[in-house]
């Protein structure tokens, strides 16, 4: 008698979860400010979040990049969690860039 595989199979569709949340009003000055940037899993966000930190470092006066973890227990440039917004404030950033995709 042939022996059967059984496998477990979980459907890839899921509900979708929207979330509205109100935009931040625009930064008028970098200048003195504190940036963060987080890299979450875009193919090459890293070489692109190096270069605009680079840039922003030349162009503003006092202004602070920092790399942010995609979330609490996360490292940079991995899946981002739920726990991304709490990463934010506790970092105490004026703004954040985010690259994203997949």
């Amino acid at each position: 008698m042939q022996s059967v595989n059984l496998y477990e199979v979980a459907s890839p569709v899921a509900q979708p979860v929207t979330r509205k949340t109100a935009l931040a009003r625009p930064i008028p000055d970098l200048k003195g400010k504190k940036i963060g940037f987080m890299w979450t899993i875009y193919t090459h966000g890293d070489t692109l979040a190096d270069a605009l930190m680079d840039l922003l470092d030349k162009r503003f006066e006092n202004i602070e990049t920092v790399k942010l973890p995609a979330g609490k227990g996360r490292r940079w440039g991995e899946y981002p969690d739920v726990s991304i917004e709490e990463v934010v404030r506790e970092a105490g950033v004026d703004g954040v860039v985010v690259t994203v995709g997949g």
